[in-house]
């Protein structure tokens, strides 16, 4: 991450062994997921090819999806404290622009694209128009999005349920 001379390592963590500047992303991993061990970054067989240099001054970015709540805004907390640039989409651009004016202090880049990931022109209309700059810096990807509709049993569910879970959570990844 910007703060180190090299990345940390899967769902953020110190390398190495030590503590590094990626603790709270950490501790929320812990948290949250207890049954994910971390593997540090230079384990992973892409680490080696992931980022562009060790030393790299310019931002970086991360493209958050779904980030207006829950999951993606706590995400897109942790990667600004980080030094991050954001790119952050969700439906509700209200609070997107909430979370934007929270992590104004931070003083990273951020963005804002109202975006239903169900949508295959909404998605390629906020990726092609973002500046060529920013898209080479994109070195995460959140594909956060999703939901769950309705609460019946399978056999009792409703297929217009089924349809937008789907739409949302399967194409909405793939898009």
């Amino acid at each position: 991450f910007p703060s180190h001379d090299r990345p940390c390592g899967f769902f953020v963590g110190g390398h190495d062994g030590t503590r590094g500047g990626c603790d709270s992303a950490l501790q929320i991993t812990r948290i949250a997921f207890p049954f994910f061990r971390f593997v540090p970054w230079s384990k992973l067989p892409f680490s080696r090819i992931y980022r562009t240099s060790k030393m790299d001054t310019m931002v970086n970015y991360a493209f958050i999806t779904g980030a207006s709540s829950g999951f993606g805004a706590a995400i897109a907390r942790v990667l600004a404290q980080e030094g991050f640039g954001l790119i952050l989409t969700a439906r509700r651009v209200d609070r997107l622009e909430t979370l934007k004016a929270e992590l104004k202090p931070y003083s990273v880049p951020i963005f804002i694209y109202g975006l239903d990931v169900r949508n295959h022109d909404e998605v390629e209309s906020v990726v092609h128009g973002l500046d060529n700059e920013v898209k080479e810096r994109i070195e995460i990807l959140v594909n956060n999005a999703g939901l769950a509709a309705g609460r019946a049993s399978i056999d009792n569910g409703l297929l217009s349920d089924w349809e937008v879970m789907i739409d949302t959570n399967l194409k909405g990844l793939l898009y």
